[in-house]
């Protein structure tokens, strides 16, 4: 992990696969919303496209106020398990 005024530079490990995103805070949060940015990765590049863009879209979600979920093709899925 790297850091600095307003980027966090994570690197996420699952067995064979790897990711190195950076999340970027502006200096007018929160006026402006974060980005990710993929950096590094071993994945197929169209899967890591949708990937990418999902995540992003699930930022802005929140950032506009509302809830971690996911509308896939059938069915709204929560990303983060409710208690």
């Amino acid at each position: 992990m790297m850091e600095k005024a307003g980027k966090l530079r994570l690197k996420l490990c699952e067995k064979k696969f790897f990711l190195v995103i950076d999340i970027l805070v502006p200096e007018q949060y929160p006026a402006k919303k974060p980005e990710l940015k993929f950096i590094e990765h071993n994945y197929d590049v169209n899967f890591a496209r949708i990937f990418e863009a999902q995540a992003n879209q699930i930022i802005k979600k929140l950032w506009n106020g509302g809830e971690a979920t996911y509308e896939g093709k059938n069915k709204k899925r929560d990303i983060v398990k409710k208690e």
